[in-house]
C-alpha cells in the first residue's frame, strides 16, 4: 500500500454546489446507466464546468460522467451508482438551499470522511480520518506546505502515528533549510523513497509518486481551506489563531482513527445527516468557556509583552459574553473576541523579528572583533551571548529596537550584571531591521555605569528600567583596535 489518495477531478470546491445543482435538476430519480452518465458529461461541458482536452467518444463520456458523479458520492451529496436510481442525499439538499452555510457543510462532511468506509471501499489497509490528522499536525506545527502534505500526510496509514509524523516533519524542515535550491527536488524524492521504503522505489518511480502526491495535496488543501477553519496562503495551509480553540475542541472529541461514527449502515446514516457531527460553536456552554480561555490568553500575552517593556491593555468587550440566538452568531462572537489576542500575538511576532535581527548583528560584531561568540539566549542565564578570545570574556545581553527606546532588564539580568561586573555587557541595537540605519551600542559594566539612571518598576515581575542610557554614550570607531570598559561605545 503506497498511501491513500483524494479525487482530483473537482479541484475547486467552490464549484461543487453548481455541479450538484445541475445533477439534481437533470438526473435526480433517473437510472444511472451509460446513457445518463454520458449525458451528464455533455451538460457539464455545455455549462463550462468541464473542459475536456480530447475528443470524447460516448464510452469515454460515460466514464467521465461516472468520475464526476463519484466526487458527489464521496462528499456525501448524492448517491449515483450504476444500475440504481440517482438520489440527492439530505446533506446535498441542505447544500442546494439558498441560505446554505457552505463552509459549515463541508466542515461536517470532511470531519466524517475516513479510510476505510462504505464510501471509500477501495482503501482497506488505512486507518485514518484525514481531517483530524491534518488538524493535529497544524495545531502542533503551525502550518503545512504542499510538499510536506504530499510527502508525509498521504503516506500516513494509521492515525496513531501522528506524534511520530509530526516529529519527522520538524526534522525534514531542519534538513531542508541547509539544502541548496538546486538540490531540493532530489532531496524530496529521497524522502518519498524513505517513506515508501518497503516498496523499493526507483528514482523514476519516486518522481512519479511525488508528482501524484503533490496533485492530491493541492486538492486536499483547497477543500480544507473551504471549511474556513484553515487558511491557504502562498501554497501553505495555516491554522488561524481565531480558530485554534475550535480545533482543540475537535481534537479532544474526535479520533484520527475510524470508529467515531460507527460502521456500515450506521456510518452512512451519520455521513448523510446534515446535522452531524455537532460542532463546537453550537454549544453555548463551550462558547462561554472558550471566551474565558481567550481572556486568560490575552492577559498572559499582555504580561509577556509587559515583561519586555511593552505594556498594553486589551480585553474582550462585555457584549460578547451575552448569549447569541444562532450558532453562526456564537461562532462570530468567539472570532471577534480573538481579535485583540491576534493583535498581541502579531506584536510579539514582530518583536521576535526585531530581537532575532539584533542577535545576528551582535554575533556578527563579535566575530568581526575576532572573538568567538556562542548564542545561549535559550538557556536563561541572564545574558544572550557568551563571547571570548585569548584575553577577554564577555557575558552579553542584547537589547534590540525597531527604532530606539528605554532599556528593560529583569531582576535576574540586573543581578547577573552585578555579579560579572566589567565582564558583563549590554549591546543595544537600534533600527535593527534597517541595514542602513542600524547602530550597535556597547555598554560595559552596566550595573555601575547605569545605576544612577535606573528605575525600579513592577509589572508581572520586578524590572529595571533605564530610559536615558544614551546620555553617557560616546562614539567609537567601527572596528576599534582596543576595547575598554570606560565608556558606552557606539559601533
Amino acid at each position: 500500500m503506497k498511501g491513500w489518495a483524494v479525487d482530483t477531478t473537482a479541484r475547486n470546491p467552490q464549484r461543487i454546489k453548481e455541479i450538484l445543482r445541475l445533477f439534481e435538476k437533470h438526473f435526480n430519480g433517473k437510472l444511472w446507466d451509460e446513457s445518463t452518465q454520458s449525458d451528464f458529461t455533455l451538460k457539464l461541458i455545455r455549462q463550462k464546468l468541464y473542459q475536456p482536452r480530447i475528443v470524447l467518444t460516448k464510452k469515454i463520456r460515460a466514464l467521465r460522467g461516472r468520475t464526476w458523479a463519484a466526487v458527489l458520492n464521496r462528499m456525501g451529496f448524492a448517491r449515483a451508482y450504476s444500475g440504481q436510481a440517482v438520489s440527492i442525499t439530505p446533506v446535498g439538499r441542505r447544500l442546494l438551499r439558498k441560505d446554505a452555510d457552505e463552509s459549515t457543510i463541508f466542515l461536517r462532511q470532511l470531519m466524517k470522511w475516513q479510510f476505510p468506509s462504505p464510501i471509500e471501499r477501495r482503501v482497506q489497509k488505512v486507518n485514518l480520518r484525514p481531517f483530524v490528522a491534518v488538524a493535529y499536525l497544524l495545531k502542533n506545527l503551525g502550518s503545512l506546505s504542499k510538499n510536506e502534505t504530499a510527502i508525509f500526510v498521504f503516506t500516513l496509514l494509521d492515525g496513531r502515528s501522528l506524534v511520530k509524523v509530526s516529529a519527522e516533519i520538524s526534522r525534514f524542515r531542519e534538513k531542508l533549510r541547509v539544502v541548496p535550491d538546486t538540490s531540493r527536488e532530489g532531496f524530496m524524492e529521497q524522502e518519498i523513497r524513505k517513506r515508501l521504503d518497503k516498496h523499493r522505489l526507483t528514482i523514476k518511480e519516486a518522481k512519479r509518486w511525488l508528482a501524484n502526491y503533490r496533485e492530491y495535496a493541492d486538492t486536499l488543501m483547497r477543500y480544507l481551506a473551504h471549511t474556513n477553519l484553515f487558511s491557504l496562503m502562498e501554497g501553505k495551509l495555516f491554522l488561524p489563531l481565531k480558530n485554534q480553540y475550535e480545533v482543540e475542541w475537535i481534537l479532544q472529541r474526535f479520533s484520527s482513527n475510524t470508529g467515531d461514527f460507527g460502521r456500515g449502515k450506521l456510518y452512512l446514516q451519520a455521513y448523510y445527516d446534515p446535522d452531524q457531527p455537532v460542532l463546537a460553536w453550537e454549544d453555548p456552554k463551550w462558547l462561554q468557556s472558550a471566551l474565558k480561555r481567550v481572556e486568560q490568553d490575552i492577559q498572559e500575552v499582555s504580561g509577556e509583552l509587559a515583561s519586555i517593556g511593552h505594556e498594553t491593555r486589551m480585553s474582550i468587550p462585555p457584549s460578547l459574553f451575552k448569549p447569541a440566538k444562532t450558532a453562526a452568531k456564537l461562532r462570530s462572537q468567539l472570532q471577534k473576541a480573538t481579535r485583540p489576542l491576534e493583535l498581541l500575538v502579531r506584536k510579539i511576532s514582530n518583536l521576535k523579528k526585531i530581537e532575532n535581527a539584533g542577535m545576528l548583528i551582535a554575533l556578527q560584531h563579535e566575530r568581526t572583533s575576532k572573538r568567538r561568540p556562542r548564542d545561549v539566549s535559550d538557556e536563561f542565564r541572564g545574558y544572550d551571548i557568551f563571547s571570548e578570545d585569548h584575553r577577554d570574556k564577555r557575558y552579553i545581553e542584547v537589547k534590540a529596537f525597531a527604532g530606539t527606546g528605554p532599556l528593560y532588564l529583569t531582576a535576574h539580568e540586573w543581578l547577573v550584571a552585578r555579579r560579572f561586573g566589567r565582564n558583563y555587557w549590554i549591546y543595544v541595537v537600534e533600527n535593527s531591521l534597517d541595514p542602513v540605519e542600524q547602530r550597535l551600542h556597547e555598554i560595559c559594566n552596566p550595573f555601575r555605569k547605569l545605576s544612577h539612571l535606573a528605575q525600579q518598576k513592577t509589572t508581572l515581575q520586578y524590572k529595571i528600567v533605564v530610559r536615558n542610557w544614551k546620555t553617557t554614550a560616546k562614539t567609537a570607531q567601527r572596528n576599534p583596535t582596543k576595547h575598554d570598559c570606560r565608556n558606552i561605545r557606539t559601533i
